[in-house]
């Protein structure tokens, strides 16, 4: 390994979203050309960690921006209860200040809910999707469902003693917002509209993972026209098959931009099509009035 492979590219910086807070980003603009791809983390993840191994392989393709989440890393703090629809809304958000979108957004694990999410919620936002080592829904389980959901609330419930108990004003600001992000995703269920996505979309399934079930993953087929990509590898992969996880995440997003130039060419085919025949309508009645 290389001295400066140890070293992240691109450049930290913070975005004030007015109304929301500060979110810090790491930017790495070395190729600006073609669809910007927004990196979305794990769960007890931050960007950094999650993606410093694809970080410099990417660049060289695409122009990448990467978010710590709400409650996550440097992230933005609030005394709300985590929520993933509110993720969701920062990262398209975020999206509109930089003036970068629409972007193909690219969502590891918990980042997927989020992903999917902001194109359902700010599909202005989104051009594209690219869903990695994660399922539309986590818990099929009602029992691990609401042991989750209780779990996270005793999180937000402790969190909030933070400034009676000396102790958690040290320990609640990060640690207990993570352990609060389980009852989100132990509510999430996009199942049932997953069909209604319109963003062409790639699917990464990490078919060794014993975290989110590759059966589990499967289910993103209900997104229409997904293309997946595959790969022998568990949940760690951005860590333990990082060669593996970058060459599909290529392929991945090649192929999301691929079928939005073709879904342009198409719309601009449509447009020149409509624009003719309104002009020949005109002339019929143009022709007829005289």
């Amino acid at each position: 390994m290389k001295v400066q492979d140890l070293i992240l590219p691109g450049a930290r910086k913070t975005v004030v979203l007015p109304g929301r807070g500060a979110l810090p980003i790491r930017e790495v603009s070395e190729h600006i050309e073609g669809t910007p791809v927004l990196l979305l983390h794990g769960w007890g993840a931050t960007a950094d960690l999650n993606f410093a191994t694809v970080y410099r392989p990417l660049a060289q393709q695409w122009h990448l921006i990467a978010p710590d989440l709400r409650g996550h890393g440097s992230g933005i703090v609030s005394r709300d209860k985590f929520s993933l629809e509110v993720c969701a809304d920062d990262a398209a958000a975020l999206v509109r200040s930089l003036g970068v979108g629409p972007v193909v957004a690219v969502g590891y694990s918990m980042g997927g809910p989020v992903s999917l999410l902001m194109a359902r919620r700010h599909p202005d936002t989104v051009a594209g999707l690219v869903l990695c080592a994660t399922a539309p829904r986590f818990v099929t389980n009602a029992w691990e469902r609401l042991l989750m959901m209780r779990f996270s609330s005793l999180a937000f419930a402790v969190r909030n003693a933070q400034d009676s108990v000396l102790p958690l004003r040290y320990l609640a600001p990060r640690f207990f917002r993570v352990l609060e992000a389980t009852g989100s995703l132990a509510r999430f269920d996009a199942t049932p509209w997953l069909g209604s996505l319109t963003a062409p979309t790639s699917a990464v399934i990490t078919s060794a993972d014993h975290l989110v079930l590759p059966e589990d993953q499967k289910l993103l087929l209900g997104i229409p026209d997904v293309k997946v990509f595959e790969i022998e590898a568990g949940h760690e992969a951005c860590v333990t098959h990082s060669g593996k996880l970058v060459r599909a995440m290529e392929e991945a997003i090649r192929s999301v931009e691929l079928r939005i130039l073709a879904g342009s060419r198409r719309r601009r085919r449509s447009e020149r099509v409509r624009g003719a025949v309104s002009r020949v309508a005109t002339m019929g009645t143009a022709s007829q009035s005289a």
